[in-house]
């Protein structure tokens, strides 16, 4: 699974998002179909809930080619953020570090934009 992309942010900044998705969309467009997951955890899943019709359609676009998009659970906790506040493209994991853990184990490779 050598093609295989975890992109990770744990900051709650819109231009980080917007990078992170469009590394996404380039990477794909190089190497045609590989497992790619952005994980988001800390502040970073406040991003997931806010009104950011840019953004919700480039990770609906994204979701719709296989890219998937991890929220964690615990930081979901401690923002106070339902399920139901999130993008409907987004994935709720247990827990961000243990996604990330067991992506790494799997050969993903990493990068925090």
């Amino acid at each position: 699974m050598a093609d295989a992309l975890c992109l990770h942010i744990d900051a709650n900044d819109p231009a980080r998002l917007r990078l992170a998705l469009k590394n996404a969309r380039n990477y794909l467009t190089v190497v045609g179909e590989a497992p790619v997951t952005l994980l988001a955890n800390g502040p970073a899943v406040n991003l997931f809930t806010a009104p950011n019709p840019e953004l919700e359609a480039m990770a609906a676009e994204l979701t719709g080619k296989g890219v998937r998009i991890e929220l964690c659970q615990f930081a979901l906790n401690e923002h106070k953020i339902t399920p139901e506040q999130l993008w409907s493209c987004c994935t709720v994991v247990p827990a961000g570090m243990g996604a990330l853990v067991e992506m790494q184990r799997k050969g993903y490779a990493y990068v925090k934009p």
